[in-house]
């Protein structure tokens, strides 16, 4: 995860999560961030970022991009096998 900047009043701020090596411990708490990012003025998107094999599941990855919602700027998912449910989850956004 980045750490964001002090928003001045003209610049834009994502929050950017990169998932390479998270654990299902991780899980939880990266949905309580998102959550208070959504309730926040101060992060306009929010990328989700994978280049490497994570451990969280289709359904957690899922989750992810759906607590984002509105701020989802970038999903960027690499080396994750997707099975036809989570694409079909993700073109109905």
């Amino acid at each position: 995860m980045q750490a964001m900047l002090p928003r001045s009043s003209q610049r834009w701020s994502s929050l950017v999560l990169v998932l390479d090596h998270l654990t299902e411990a991780d899980f939880w708490p990266l949905i309580d961030v998102i959550n208070n990012a959504m309730c926040s003025a101060d992060v306009d998107a929010v990328d989700i970022i994978n280049e490497s094999p994570c451990t969280l599941t289709e359904d957690q990855i899922l989750s992810l991009i759906c607590a984002a919602n509105e701020k989802l700027c970038t999903v960027s998912l690499q080396d994750l096998p997707f099975r036809k449910h989570f694409l079909r989850s993700v073109c109905c956004f």
